[in-house]
């Protein structure tokens, strides 16, 4: 079972069981828009912390693979335990690891989105490519992958050790 997969049978579960549930609330993967906002904040933010580069708040790069430029080891050769850097790297709204450590599933197909502004939009319809949407940088990744606006994609068929999710707990059906 890839990580997807994973995600979405863990959502069902806690659906399931009603663990730490509302009533009319279900469990799912964030949409990018919402990982977005979760990540940047009202103050739209180019990192969870702030707008300046601090590669002391997150876990990316793999310093011992040779694939980082930059001077810090944070420790972690590949991920690192959840909140390692936390309340330093924490976003405006306290969430951590919203940079690095895994790139995040999300529940959107990639793609373009239309034209215009929108709120909250929820990209293009399935399936475009059979990709979904990955957010947050990981261990494995550069800095610039980090930031909070950058958009990754992955067959969602496919997973890797970089790879992860997070979930949302939001009124509705799944």
């Amino acid at each position: 079972m890839r990580e997807l997969e994973d995600a979405r049978a863990f959502a069902d579960w806690l659906n399931a069981t009603g663990k730490g549930k509302v009533a009319g609330w279900t469990y799912r993967l964030p949409t990018e828009a919402e990982w977005e906002y979760a990540a940047r904040g009202p103050q739209s933010l180019q990192y969870p912390w702030g707008n300046a580069w601090d590669a002391t708040r997150c876990n990316f790069g793999a310093k011992g693979l040779g694939i980082s430029r930059e001077e810090v080891d944070d420790g972690y050769p590949r991920t690192a335990p959840v909140g390692s850097f936390s309340p330093k790297g924490d976003s405006p709204f306290g969430l951590s690891d919203m940079a690095g450590n895994v790139s995040e599933w999300c529940l959107d197909w990639y793609g373009p989105y239309k034209e215009g502004d929108q709120t909250d939009p929820t990209g293009p319809p399935p399936p475009v490519d059979e990709d979904r949407v990955l957010r947050g940088g990981s261990w494995f990744q550069d800095r610039c992958w980090q930031r909070t606006t950058d958009r990754g994609y992955f067959e969602a068929a496919l997973g890797g050790n970089c790879i992860g999710f997070r979930l949302v707990l939001a009124p509705g059906p799944p």
